[in-house]
């Protein structure tokens, strides 16, 4: 295979390309792009110690190749983010495809267009504005839009129902809505509505408030004072939502995009802020995957150009905190995209002025002082804060995945979110003291931890001692309960020791009517028993759940053990 592979590789010409790497099964795991195809994809035919895991993994698993030569790298580019986005190989950056954001539709392509927000872009020849992140901010807007210009939110059914009794619904009366469904509004009219809705939600409040001004005028000096007042309203509405939005972070009213990114090790997050005529108009999170061992400068690359493959929009300014590898080579490409981004744009709503900023030459750039220095560690924080949140996220998720292999393992009813270990402790017989931990969610709930000193005459029988823990701690589980550990019930009782212990335990247990699980591990081989099991769970040394369950009993054991030591020394 070994062979197979050099040949293939020295049959590449010296010419710039695209290589496509496949794994035994003809998958594409990885496409790159390259000056030199020969001499690039060379370097994939041996491990070098050096090699970042990932690079080692890769070298290990392609045994086919496919190319394509072009004639400049600026085309390999292209070629190189086609097929990334048609194959989403295994071990190139990816930009995960985030669900959670929203979009603001305006249905233009009605007589009557509405305006309402969405999760996706599927309808042509309607109007998109968006990402948003902020669902509850986006509600907060168009709820006030509305109140402002009255645009309709009925569906076609009920607006041919009011149309036909030629009666509007409540909305018309509470003065949400101007009546289109009755004549109550010219279409003309209506529609300008709607295109000053849309230049608010594109960021450009001063414009669209100057434009009506200038119509409350002209209305004014054609004595149509009733049209003349109603502007009047919407200026005052307008101008005090803009007095109260964020303020200006930009004396210069420029339009830009502002990147940045976090990494480490493990993963990469992004933060790109949209200004808008100098403010903050919206701001979006990038996860990125395949990011181990790859330079920093590559990962923004790649986030950037991933970005814009599905944008609506490009601005002719792109704020980066670092210089990224040819740029003059992403500029050439970026600005060959912004003609697929005004076509995207078109495709969605058949208004040319929904598609902006194409006109302007584009610029990276990465500024040195000043507000726009500024932007760019503003980016650089919510991209950091973004990367310990998506760690937070994947440890939670590995926990519950964890949780979740210990309940099938135990055979557990639920999923055991809350577990008390309990241990005994004495030094010959003598100081006898019992502990009692808490792991929720698999992790220590130290304020939760308690010490139990045992009775005299149960010193020297560790069974009775750790009855009368247990019979202690039973008797506190009550609603009115005001000790909070106390109070609560778990969802596994997990003892330290084996059949005797478990036993001993199981009779007290029944006492109490209790009815949630109880196990026991002991130390000597590590094993699980359960009630009413004679035969022990033994669990590979190298399984993450026997892992869990010992951290947990040490634990236990090193608080009773610390409360031990106290009491005989005190």
């Amino acid at each position: 295979m070994s062979d197979e592979r050099k040949n293939k590789v020295h049959a590449l010409p010296e010419e710039p390309g695209v290589y496509l790497l496949k794994d035994a099964r003809g998958r594409i795991i990885y496409v790159g792009k390259a000056k030199n195809l020969r001499k690039r994809v060379s370097s994939y035919l041996s491990i070098r110690d050096d090699d970042e895991a990932k690079t080692k993994n890769l070298k290990a698993l392609w045994r086919d190749l496919d190319y394509i030569a072009v004639t400049s790298e600026v085309e390999a580019l292209f070629a190189e983010q086609n097929y990334i986005k048609r194959h989403y190989p295994k071990f190139n950056i990816l930009l995960k495809d985030d669900k959670k954001y929203v979009y603001i539709r305006i249905t233009e392509e009605e007589d009557y267009p509405r305006i309402f927000m969405t999760r996706n872009l599927q309808t042509k020849k309607t109007t998109y504005i968006g990402p948003f992140m902020q669902v509850r901010n986006v509600q907060a807007t168009l709820k006030l839009l509305r109140k402002i210009f009255q645009f309709r939110t009925c569906n076609g059914l009920l607006f041919k129902i009011c149309a036909k009794r030629n009666r509007a619904c409540l909305d018309f009366h509470i003065k949400l809505c101007t009546g289109p469904c009755v004549g109550h509004i010219e279409k003309q009219s209506y529609k300008e509505r709607i295109k000053a809705c849309k230049r608010f939600l594109l960021g450009y409040e001063d414009e669209l408030i100057k434009s009506l001004k200038q119509q409350m005028m002209a209305h004014a000096s054609q004595e149509q004072f009733e049209a003349a007042g109603v502007l009047r309203d919407q200026i005052t509405a307008l101008e005090s939502v803009v007095n109260q939005r964020q303020q200006a972070i930009m004396k210069e009213k420029i339009d830009a995009d502002v990147f940045a990114i976090a990494v480490d090790a493990e993963m990469a997050a992004g933060q790109v802020l949209h200004i808008r005529q100098g403010r903050l108009q919206n701001s979006q999170k990038l996860s990125l995957e395949n990011t181990s061992g790859e330079a920093k400068e590559t990962i923004l690359q790649q986030a950037i150009l991933q970005f814009y493959k599905s944008s609506l929009s490009m601005p002719p300014v792109i704020f980066t905190p670092f210089s990224i590898p040819d740029e003059e080579m992403l500029l050439a490409y970026l600005e060959d995209m912004r003609k697929d981004v005004q076509k995207r744009a078109l495709l969605f709503s058949d208004d040319p002025d929904s598609v902006l900023h194409t006109q302007r030459k584009l610029s990276l750039q990465v500024p040195q002082a000043g507000a726009k220095k500024k932007l760019t560690g503003i980016a650089q924080k919510n991209a950091d804060e973004y990367l310990q949140q998506m760690h937070r996220k994947k440890t939670e998720e590995n926990q519950e995945l964890l949780l979740s292999s210990l309940q099938e393992v135990l055979d557990l009813p639920t999923l055991p979110e809350r577990i008390e270990c309990y241990d005994i402790s004495h030094l010959g017989g003598t100081h006898t003291v019992g502990s009692m931990i808490v792991f929720e969610q698999g992790k220590a709930k130290k304020a939760h931890y308690r010490k139990f000193a045992i009775r005299e005459e149960t010193n020297s029988n560790d069974y009775a001692a750790l009855q009368e823990m247990v019979s202690r701690r039973l008797a506190r589980l009550q609603p009115d309960e005001k000790d909070a550990s106390f109070s609560q019930t778990p969802d596994l009782m997990l003892i330290d020791g084996g059949k005797g212990q478990l036993s001993a335990v199981l009779e007290i247990a029944k006492q109490f009517e209790v009815n949630f699980a109880i196990a026991s591990i002991a130390k000597r081989e590590e094993e699980l028993f359960l009630p009413d099991n004679p035969i022990s769970i033994r669990l590979e040394k190298s399984s993450p759940v026997l892992h869990l369950v010992q951290r947990i009993r040490d634990e236990a054991h090193r608080f009773a053990v610390g409360f031990q030591r106290k009491k005989r020394e005190g």
